[in-house]
């Protein structure tokens, strides 16, 4: 599908006198791009807190199951044990569901920045298409862009966030 994209486009920018391409590594870019780096600062800064109580309610319930475990324990410390399961249970479900959210928000930002950056940085080099390099089959080195692109990106996150 993405080749038919690429065959299609192509094709069509054909029409034109003069095409100039650039491609770059989405993945570097995104991985080097100051929006994912803060982003992924801002989940760690939420999240550790609750990984740490999270841990700490695990290990408590560990000691607890051993506990009722042995032969001597009473109905009300296994009910009471099986009650905390299931709050640690939800706390945790919680946990991963909030964690995967947090994660598409900021995944969501860099690819607006992304997206916008490699529009200003086609307008400002005069180029009429710009492609990821997974949908290149070949380039060559002269087309790769992507160091310019991290430039853009960082720039069109610090202007972004005005």
């Amino acid at each position: 599908l993405t080749l038919a994209v690429c065959f299609v486009l192509l094709t069509a920018f054909t029409a034109r006198a003069e095409m100039t391409v650039g491609v770059f590594d989405l993945q570097e870019v995104a991985s080097k791009s100051d929006v994912l780096k803060e982003g992924q600062a801002a989940i760690k800064k939420e999240f550790d807190p609750r990984k740490t109580k999270l841990d700490a309610s695990a290990a408590d319930l560990q000691t607890r199951a051993n506990a009722v475990a042995a032969a001597n324990a009473t109905e009300q410390q296994r009910t009471e044990f099986l009650n905390l399961q299931r709050k640690y249970n939800e706390q945790a479900n919680t946990y991963v569901a909030d964690l995967q959210k947090a994660e598409l928000r900021v995944r969501k930002d860099v690819d607006l920045v992304i997206i916008a950056a490699a529009k200003n940085y086609a307008k400002k080099k005069g180029y009429t298409l710009i492609l990821d390099t997974e949908a290149a089959i070949y380039f060559e080195d002269s087309m790769d862009v992507t160091k310019d692109m991290i430039t853009e990106v960082n720039a069109q996150w610090r202007s972004m966030k005005k």
